[in-house]
């Protein structure tokens, strides 16, 4: 089996996180090789990627079930191949650590079956961490992209009448 996790920051409150990641549509739109989603209900969907191992390129659909998801700040969740001898299970884990930052990890596991699991997985261990990092970090730019940043203060201005009186006082003596 390969476990990996990836680590980091998103810039938005945990209630904006959580409203993102818990529409599990988001998560399959953000995998590398992304093809197709549908859902068979609220915790059943099927994800269509093109995925490349090394020389080959293989589209894989896979059978993904909410197993637990404990609002606002986790989700597990597993997947089995419907056309591969594929299974796994990942995570999503959220901690707020401020008004408007949250820390978020992302855990993959996944292991092959099979008389060619151990070429299939010599040839995933490479891979799997970077969809890991791939997905987090569309993730992250997609929850910052959505998030309702603040206004930026504007400079203040001085009024014209006060630049004016200055530039007089400056001219005309006395």
């Amino acid at each position: 089996m390969i476990e990996t996790d990836h680590r980091f920051v998103v810039d938005a409150p945990l209630g904006e996180v959580w409203s993102y990641v818990s529409d599990i549509s988001n998560w399959a739109s953000s995998m590398p090789g992304y093809q197709s989603f549908e859902e068979t209900d609220d915790r059943h969907s099927t994800w269509v990627l093109k995925v490349a191992l090394g020389a080959l390129t293989r589209t894989m659909r896979l059978n993904v079930t909410i197993d637990d998801e404990r609002e606002p700040d986790f989700i597990s969740f597993s997947l089995e191949g419907a056309n591969d001898p594929v299974s796994g299970r990942g995570s999503f884990a959220a901690t707020a650590t401020g008004s408007a930052q949250t820390s978020v990890v992302v855990a993959l596991a996944i292991a092959g079956s099979g008389p060619m699991a151990g070429t299939m997985e010599a040839m995933s261990r490479p891979i799997v961490p970077r969809m890991t990092r791939a997905v987090s970090e569309s993730l992250k730019q997609a929850i910052e992209a959505t998030s309702a940043a603040p206004a930026p203060t504007p400079a203040p201005r001085r009024r014209w009448w006060s630049r004016w009186r200055l530039w007089l006082r400056r001219r005309v003596p006395g």
